[in-house]
């Protein structure tokens, strides 16, 4: 069993932004999503302002490993849905007939990589294990596509089971959406953690653009071999969802030793609080929590410039580095709020700074979207495939695929059909399988 006091390394995993992106507008309840589809998007600008991120931190010393982009336009979909021939043959008429079925054939929202999976970290288990569990994302169809070959990535990346348990995802009646909904609240990364499950669905409360559901986290847990003292539920609140809040990580996030969040982010006005005594209950030091009221940053205001999306990232010292959305540098108050928390003695953040991802946002994705935190013990990294670590030389290589082979606009109403652009996502994705090292792990390229 591992106690608070291990040595663990926090990792950032990342999925590549696909030669597919667009805005098909398929995320019901998600406000950009919405508002932007059928606009004319831009993969190569999305894939190169991902990677801009992740240099960034690179270069602050944070490891990150590398995950390629889902297979897309994914045939194998539009087959099972009734569209046979050739490649060329099969996107025009899926284009015709049923373009929206084309859209979710060509979805590039594995990039946001914080819904990919839940994982809990070797010390918070009681067999000292990292623990992950494939979302199965089932309230869309497009994201439940993603579900099979996330799992198989999870499974390549952390092969070693005496160190890693990679679960199979839950049944379809437990809908899941990964650690989009969990607040890990500790002093450090190597401490034992409090957990905060915070769903929208449970047996009697169903809101219709709610989507994970607290019976898939009660079964997380269990399998996750957390300690059950230190995990609680926490319930979305209806209004907040209502306003475009369909993952937590959209009003609330936390870091060590500090938990942000709306007025409306839970169901229960105590729930803060609460948070806060359990916390400090456990680690017997104080957890310093910044609730913001909504007469100050209203949850549309919240939901515009994703303040609350921002990415945490603990530095050696023992401070916090706030990476933000650049609409927040720009909005007066989103600013204001920042410039107010890293003035506080109390508050871990050191280091603000201000990323420009529009085109991932337009589609409801911001800096924490873009990333899934990982907890490993400092011996088990080298169990880790070394191909898929991040590093200045595989970042040069990435940047020349995306140059060669990615298009700098699609049209969701008629470019998502053509074949220029199915030729160069194969020829991207097998580029991308060789730098990474991954084999066959594209089960249905070649046959396509």
């Amino acid at each position: 069993m591992r106690r608070s006091g291990d040595v663990q390394q926090l990792i950032h995993m990342h999925c590549l932004v696909g030669p597919t992106h667009h805005y098909g507008g398929l995320a019901d309840g998600n406000v950009a999503s919405q508002r932007h589809k059928g606009s004319v998007s831009n993969p190569k600008q999305a894939a190169l302002q991902s990677l801009d991120k992740i240099k960034a931190l690179h270069d602050a010393g944070i490891a990150q490993i590398i995950f390629p982009p889902h297979e897309r336009p994914n045939l194998p979909f539009l087959h099972e849905m009734g569209f046979v021939g050739p490649p060329e043959h099969v996107l025009e008429s899926a284009l015709r007939e049923a373009p929206e079925l084309l859209s979710i054939a060509c979805s590039s929202a594995a990039m946001w990589t914080a819904n990919a999976a839940t994982a809990t970290a070797p010390c918070d288990s009681r067999d000292g294990r990292l623990h992950i569990t494939p979302a199965n994302l089932v309230s869309h169809p497009h994201r439940a596509l993603e579900t099979p070959f996330t799992t198989r990535l999870l499974r390549h990346a952390f092969p070693n089971s005496h160190y890693f348990a990679v679960h199979d995802a839950l049944p379809a009646y437990m809908p899941d959406e990964g650690m989009a909904n969990v607040l890990r609240l500790a002093p450090d990364s190597s401490s034992i953690a409090n957990y905060a499950f915070v769903y929208g669905k449970n047996d009697t409360i169903s809101h219709s653009a709610a989507r994970q559901s607290q019976l898939a986290f009660r079964q997380i847990s269990r399998r996750h071999l957390l300690h059950p003292e230190r995990v609680r539920y926490y319930q979305q609140s209806p209004t907040a969802i209502s306003a475009g809040v369909f993952h937590n990580d959209v009003i609330s996030f936390s870091c060590p030793g500090a938990l942000f969040a709306h007025e409306y982010a839970f169901q229960d006005e105590s729930a803060i609080s609460h948070m806060a005594a359990l916390y400090a209950y456990y680690n017997r030091s104080h957890l310093a929590t910044y609730s913001v009221p909504n007469s100050r940053l209203s949850l549309k205001e919240a939901v515009d410039c994703y303040l609350f999306n921002s990415q945490c990232v603990p530095l050696p010292n023992g401070n916090v580095w706030l990476l933000a959305p650049a609409q927040c540098e720009i909005h007066k108050v989103a600013s204001e709020l920042i410039k107010d928390w890293i003035s506080d003695p109390r508050c871990p953040i050191s280091k603000v700074s201000f990323h420009q991802l529009d085109e991932s946002m337009a589609n409801g994705g911001g800096p924490a979207c873009l990333r899934l935190p990982i907890w490993v013990r400092k011996e088990s990294v080298s169990a880790i495939p070394k191909s898929l670590w991040y590093s200045d030389e595989m970042d040069m290589v990435l940047r020349r695929i995306i140059h060669d082979y990615y298009p700098d606009h699609i049209h969701p109403g008629r470019d998502l059909c053509s074949a220029h652009l199915y030729g160069n996502a194969m020829e991207a994705l097998n580029k991308f399988s060789q730098l990474l090292s991954l084999g066959s792990i594209y089960r249905f390229q070649g046959s396509l």
